[in-house]
């Protein structure tokens, strides 16, 4: 197969990639601090412990962050009860730029005055991406354990905090593992597939049986052609369930959105290609993953920014690719509002439905488990990880901690590169030049930055 670039989005109106051909037919902060004891984060002790680690809300301002708050009331009594304090509560204005927020985070959470150990590690944030915005998510995740809840009801919320309160209560079996490829003929998912959910599928199995996974043993749904109905019906189990599935996440017809609200409903949506998909009114009342998790790589899964953070190198690009350019119409515009996506929504508010998700705000490509560097590898156990994390009982946040490390690391020799020829400037060198490596590193980068609890 020749090696490309791996989008996982399609168009709504044929389910066609967006990207790539068909495959041959298979043969001024405000804070309200309510924490009173003196010890709460220690990053020496068990991630898991809230005693240690603690736990804390993030909210916006003014009447809507009151209301949220007050809906997951039982969820934040819980998790007092369970740390012994009374979780601290944060109220934070909208900040667009990433400077901006890193300031706001050193002025309230990492002032450097003191040791940080009245900083809960696990935050909680409330409220839409244009009340919290994303930047301010992934930089309270820099060395946090953060997710997200987005309703557009306050009873969603509700719904969600009683649904946690009634799970931690019950006690299940061993949960089980389900990984899935929506198999659409397309370049990108057959990929997905060969390099993510078969070897994944083979780390779980040897693992496994070296009783080094605590699961049972791991599922798979790899036909010809999987199609919604089939998943719908896997999902049903009682079973809790951790999901890895592998699509694409449905983008605009090509004749754009008809209108604003259909784009809130339909994007993101899991595409099997002519099959159709799930969306979702699909996952809003019937049983699906009950306390289960599920992790949904594909495009805008987890919602759709202000602004992408691929359009700057996808401008460059289009102007020698048309196909490169046409997924520039898929991006937001100036003024369009950033959302989270309305599948995760409704799956997250079901009370038949997972406890938490992961996904990707903004495009998702395939750098994420595959190394171009001088080279291609696979990389699938950077999401292997996660399910391990997920089916031992690990925290949502030190889950996906398995693979912002990665994220890190990026970061890391990306400034190691700039570094290095900066210094050779600064000695009348010739700067080495790498333009493929840093192309790269920063595909990969900004891919991992955009996946979310």
């Amino acid at each position: 197969m020749e090696d490309g670039l791996g989008l996982l989005l399609a168009r709504a109106d044929d389910h066609r990639p967006a990207l790539a051909p068909r495959l041959p037919a298979p043969a001024p902060a405000q804070v309200e601090r309510r924490a009173t004891t003196s010890r709460l984060r220690d990053d020496g002790a068990d991630p898991n412990d809230l005693r240690a680690q603690r736990w804390g809300v993030l909210a916006p301002l003014g009447e809507a962050g009151d209301r949220m708050l007050a809906a997951i009331r039982p969820l934040i009594e819980l998790r007092s009860a369970q740390q012994g304090a009374e979780a601290p509560i944060y109220r934070a204005p909208f900040i667009a730029a990433a400077d901006v927020a890193l300031r706001w985070k050193k002025k309230l959470f990492e002032t450097g005055a003191d040791l940080s150990l009245e900083v809960p590690r696990y935050l909680l944030i409330l409220g839409e991406l244009d009340q919290i915005s994303l930047v301010q998510q992934q930089v309270q995740a820099i060395d946090g354990f953060v997710g997200r809840l987005a309703f557009a009801r306050e009873a969603d919320f509700a719904a969600y905090a009683g649904k946690v309160v009634a799970a931690e209560r019950r006690v299940h079996g061993p949960p089980r593992a389900l990984l899935m490829t929506a198999r659409d003929g397309s370049e990108a998912t057959e990929r997905g597939r060969q390099a993510l959910i078969l070897p994944s599928l083979e780390i779980v199995r040897k693992r496994l049986a070296a009783g080094q996974f605590p699961a049972c043993e791991p599922e798979s749904l790899d036909g010809e052609h999987p199609d919604p109905d089939a998943l719908l019906a896997r999902a049903a189990a009682p079973t809790p369930t951790v999901l890895l599935s592998l699509s694409h996440g449905e983008g605009p017809p090509a004749a754009g959105w008809s209108s604003a609200a259909l784009q809130r409903e339909r994007q993101g949506a899991m595409c099997f290609g002519a099959a159709g998909t799930i969306a979702a009114g699909d996952v809003a009342a019937r049983p699906f993953l009950p306390d289960g998790a599920w992790f949904m790589f594909a495009c805008n899964s987890a919602g759709t920014p202000t602004g992408s953070a691929f359009r700057p190198w996808l401008e460059v690009l289009g102007r020698h690719n048309r196909e490169l350019a046409g997924v520039l119409a898929t991006l937001p515009g100036p003024g369009d509002r950033p959302f989270t996506a309305a599948l995760p929504r409704a799956a997250l508010a079901n009370p038949r439905g997972p406890l938490v998700f992961f996904g990707h705000i903004d495009l998702a490509w395939t750098y994420s488990f595959r190394e171009c560097d001088r080279g291609v590898f696979d990389r699938p156990a950077r999401f292997t990880a996660i399910l391990r994390a997920l089916l031992r009982g690990d925290r949502a946040g030190v889950a996906l901690r398995e693979l912002l490390r990665f994220l890190d690391q990026a970061n890391t020799e990306l400034l190691s590169l700039y570094d290095g020829a900066a210094q050779a400037r600064s000695l009348g060198l010739a700067a080495r030049s790498d333009d493929a490596r840093l192309g790269y590193l920063w595909m990969l980068r900004q891919d991992l930055a955009g996946y979310v609890v």
